[in-house]
């Protein structure tokens, strides 16, 4: 098969969009908790604490806009990255570092047009879907570059 036009588009995972945002939360929390547990006078610990929660919950908001926003990606032989939005319409974006595609699972950091970062969790079978199997090959040629 020729590399022209060869792509992978995968839709977005409902399930695992879900898991992030409740491993987030149960992580931010979890966090507080180790703060506030700390042997330091209660002001400090407060501080960072709160410093921790608005830190944390803007990491998972702005996740939760962007899953909102987008409904799939697509990345092509020439390392070109698309992000399908609501109305189905395809924008440009770029791939970032701390990209990270295994046999079954990975994780792929996006910056779309407005500068904004995300990262969407994907998953398959190269048996399974087709899409799947070309994100693997095209991973291989040009997302591990990052």
């Amino acid at each position: 098969m020729s590399s022209i036009g060869y792509s992978a588009c995968l839709p977005a995972n409902r399930a695992l969009r879900l898991f992030v945002l409740l491993s987030g939360l149960c992580f931010t929390i979890t966090g507080a908790v180790l703060i506030l547990a700390m042997p330091l006078a209660l002001l400090p610990r407060l501080a960072v604490a709160g410093v921790w929660l608005l830190a944390s919950g803007y990491d998972i908001e702005r996740q939760r806009r962007a899953y909102r926003q987008y409904s799939g990606l697509r990345l092509d032989c020439e390392g070109r990255v698309e992000i399908r939005n609501r109305q189905g319409e395809w924008l440009g974006a770029r791939l970032l570092p701390g990209s990270l595609v295994l046999r079954r699972f990975g994780w792929i950091r996006i910056r779309d047009e407005r500068g904004r970062v995300f990262a969407e969790p994907v998953c398959g079978q190269c048996r399974d879907s087709c899409d799947w199997r070309r994100l693997q090959v095209l991973w291989r040629h040009v997302g591990a570059y990052s």
